[in-house]
């Protein structure tokens, strides 16, 4: 009867090592059954899957355990040809400079993190690699900034972001002109941000600034007008003006702007940060701010977790005060429409 019973908890993953019970998570790795009580069922799928992390405080302690036992431990000869149980490590800022082991042979740098990182980070960074291995970067601004240094990184970054506004800005005129129905717009503008060497998500900003711009020097009737938009300079006589004109563009491709604002959400926030950039510039931007939030959002390309976002981080801060204000009541308003929304699930969880 034991020796049955000890095959079926066998088969089920169970067995009793020094007179604790363990768990196989996956070949070559157990876990004791009390262990496996500390964490959640996601973290136990998690490294059921060979994947394990390390931050500067929060993680558990079977977790932190085996991040530790893995950098430690070199696989033997005879595993090279296949995965170790743990073979995946995803560390944070502060971690970085304790991932140095024998057996990490790929590392992969996100773009968020690598944002965070100096020039010497980086090649301290790319210093956790033995011979041989392999680094990726997420970002091309990344490498560079691994590879030439910040100052360069960002001079190419914005010479490209030129080229890439320049390339935009003429696809949405030949389209507007040729009156293109929303497929063949959208169509357009990714093969032209795919000559510059980027994706869809990047369209978004310098769509944005494109119509800003259009709209700070073509009057409203000529929106159509292929001379007009390519070499018309009549400036807005007022903000009324100036909202006209832009609320012309965003009514003739309210789907096309939709589509490459919402592929993401950080195509929202670089958009809303162009924006914001822009209005610096360009008086009128700054004093409609808040009129050209609210039509991106009447049009679903703005998120309202976005605008929240953004003018929760403006506050306090010196150079977006008037931004920041202008945008207030509208902020409000939104913020209202959300806790109406949690009333009325709240009321119908109530009646079930």
């Amino acid at each position: 009867r034991r020796a049955k019973d000890e095959e079926e908890e066998a088969k089920q993953g169970l067995s009793v090592e020094g007179g604790k019970a363990q768990i196989a998570l996956s070949t070559g790795l157990s876990i004791s059954a009390e262990e496996a009580e500390t964490v959640d069922d996601n973290t136990l799928v998690m490294l059921s899957r060979g994947v394990t992390y390390s931050r500067a405080e929060g993680e558990e302690g079977l977790v932190k355990r085996l991040f530790q036992q893995t950098l430690l431990h070199v696989p033997e000869k005879a595993m090279f040809k296949k995965q170790p149980p743990i073979h995946t490590l995803v560390v944070d800022y502060s971690s970085i400079y304790g991932t140095d082991c024998q057996g990490v042979d790929v590392i992969i740098l996100l773009d968020d993190l690598g944002r965070l990182l100096t020039y010497e980070d980086h090649l301290q960074f790319l210093g956790r690699l033995r011979r041989d291995g392999t680094a990726i970067y997420t970002s091309l601004r990344n490498l560079r900034a691994a590879t030439l240094g910040a100052l360069a990184a960002s001079e190419a970054e914005a010479k490209e972001k030129q080229m890439l506004y320049e390339a935009v800005e003429s696809s949405l005129i030949d389209s507007l002109v040729d009156g293109r129905p929303p497929a063949k717009f959208v169509e357009s503008l990714l093969i032209s941000a795919k000559a510059e060497g980027r994706g869809a998500r990047d369209v978004a900003e310098p769509l944005l600034l494109s119509m800003l711009n259009l709209s700070l020097r073509v009057p409203h009737g000529s929106m159509k007008d292929g001379d007009a938009l390519r070499n018309a300079n009549v400036e807005c006589a007022n903000d009324k003006e100036f909202l006209v004109r832009f609320k012309t563009l965003l009514t003739a491709m309210p789907k096309v702007v939709k589509y490459f604002f919402t592929l993401h959400l950080m195509s929202q926030k670089a958009a809303l940060d162009g924006m914001v950039r822009h209005c610096f510039k360009h008086a009128p931007v700054a004093s409609t701010f808040a009129h050209l939030v609210k039509f991106l959002y009447d049009v679903d390309a703005l998120d309202e977790d976005v605008i929240l976002a953004w003018h929760g981080s403006a506050e306090g801060k010196k150079e977006l005060e008037g931004l920041a204000t202008k945008l207030k009541a509208f902020v409000e308003w939104l913020q209202e429409e959300e806790d109406d929304d949690d009333d009325d699930d709240d009321d119908d969880d109530d009646e079930e």
